[in-house]
């Protein structure tokens, strides 16, 4: 959401430049958006392979005899 709200920003800025400062910030926090997105990714993706991992663990045959 961060990204899409940063694409924003910045069209509004190059229609009209003189209406506003702080063009730095925008950068910043596109830049912030990012790498909160890559974070974000590896986490799921760590996630997802320690719950696979555990269902490859599991004695499925015992679980499905009891």
């Amino acid at each position: 959401m961060a990204l899409v709200l940063a694409k924003k920003a910045k069209e509004m800025y190059h229609a009209n430049p003189e209406l506003y400062t702080g063009y730095e910030n925008l950068k910043a926090g596109r830049i912030c958006a990012i790498v909160g997105t890559i974070l974000s990714s590896i986490y799921l993706l760590i996630i997802a392979v320690y719950i696979i991992f555990l269902g490859a663990m599991m004695p499925w045959s015992e679980i499905i005899n009891q």
